[in-house]
């Protein structure tokens, strides 16, 4: 992809404005982005001024340094300040760093998505060059169709309902095994405004990412309306990914700007 790291030499962008520009993780997904920018002006030794926050998405905080050291003393700030949350430096954002490192990997991405209706997919087929490793994706909403196409057992939807953890695995499980990618992910949820309940009210999400290793998922309550619900959880499918590639040691913040 355009933009990104050599092994063996130092990373470039085509804006080197952006080298001022970093990324983290908002997750929690409440997260104010000025706390993630007084992290990093503590990591850095300066003033909170120097740093100016912008929501990047709902999952997502752009930090731009006014003052920037260079892009790699930067990156070192961010990890020491945001750990495994860090994306990393440059004008890519999520979907085109996920793309990156599994490029750089060799891999593959597959998705099972239901309340997103196919948002996430959308992000990352925006990407310039998205085909080279996005296999394809399932949109479920029914579950005629997770049974037939992803093979989530009967019993167990029945069992646990479509919204739910051991659903939103076997979903990320059964298009990963069909589509014979690397790396999948799934998304199932109640976006609203109606089919909530007690137990999962509306703006409940599940997520999950699944390899050759295992799989991992998690719930999340998100609020706004219908939209918003969508585009955050679309959003943090996506983190789902990036993390279980970083936890994997297959994925690590960069230098990167946006492909074109």
């Amino acid at each position: 992809m355009p933009g990104a790291d050599t092994p063996g030499q130092t990373p470039r962008l085509a804006d080197p404005t952006a080298e001022g520009l970093l990324w983290v993780l908002l997750d929690p997904l409440g997260r104010p982005p000025q706390e993630a920018a007084a992290a990093l002006a503590q990591a850095l030794g300066v003033g909170p001024a120097a740093i100016e926050a912008v929501r990047g998405s709902p999952a997502l905080a752009a930090l731009r340094v006014s003052t920037a050291p260079g892009a790699v003393p930067l990156l070192r700030a961010g990890a020491a300040a945001f750990g495994p949350d860090l994306l990393g430096v440059g004008s890519a954002g999520l979907a085109a760093r996920l793309l990156h490192a599994l490029e750089g990997i060799g891999g593959t991405l597959a998705l099972a998505e239901s309340c997103t209706a196919g948002g996430a997919t959308a992000r990352l087929g925006a990407v310039p060059g998205a085909s080279r490793v996005l296999l394809g994706a399932v949109v479920s909403y029914a579950n005629r169709i997770k049974e037939e196409l992803l093979g989530v057992p009967r019993a167990l939807l029945a069992e646990h309902g479509a919204v739910s953890d051991p659903v939103v695995r076997a979903m990320a499980e059964g298009v990963r095994a069909r589509m014979g990618s690397d790396l999948s992910l799934a998304i199932s949820g109640v976006a609203g405004p109606g089919g909530g309940t007690r137990e999962k009210p509306v703006g409940t999400v599940f997520f999950a990412a699944s390899d050759g290793e295992g799989t991992v998922s998690r719930r999340a309550h998100l609020a706004g309306d219908r939209g918003t619900v969508q585009a955050a959880a679309a959003e943090l499918a996506l983190a789902e990914g990036w993390r279980r590639l970083v936890a994997r040691g297959r994925a690590r913040p960069v230098l990167l700007s946006a492909p074109t």
